[in-house]
C-alpha cells in the first residue's frame, strides 16, 4: 500500500530470510534504504542476508566440487578397469 513504509520491508526480508530466499531479501532490504539510509534494522538485516546467502552459496560450490571429485574417480577407476581388462589373459 505504501511504498515508502519501512516497516513493511524490513518485515518482508526477515521472512525472505526465513525462507532462504536471500536475493530477495537484500532487495527488499536496498529498496528501503533507498528512501531510509538511516535505518539500522534494515541495515543490519542486509548484512545478515548477505552473509546467508554467501554462506549457501559457498556450500554449494562445495558440494558441487565434492560431486566432480567423485566423478572423477569414478572415470579414473572405469579407465583402469578397461586397462585391466586389456591385459586378461584368456585360459
Amino acid at each position: 500500500m505504501n511504498p515508502k513504509c519501512s516497516k513493511a520491508y524490513y518485515r518482508s526480508a526477515l521472512a525472505l530470510i526465513a525462507l532462504e530466499r536471500y536475493d530477495e531479501a537484500l532487495d527488499c532490504c536496498d529498496r528501503c534504504l533507498r528512501f531510509d539510509k538511516e535505518n539500522k534494522a534494515v541495515q543490519a538485516t542486509r548484512e545478515k542476508a548477505a552473509k546467508l546467502k554467501e554462506a549457501k552459496e559457498r556450500k554449494e560450490r562445495e558440494r558441487q566440487e565434492r560431486i566432480r571429485q567423485e566423478q572423477l574417480k569414478q572415470e579414473h577407476l572405469r579407465a583402469a578397469y578397461k586397462v585391466i581388462r586389456s591385459y586378461h589373459i584368456p585360459r
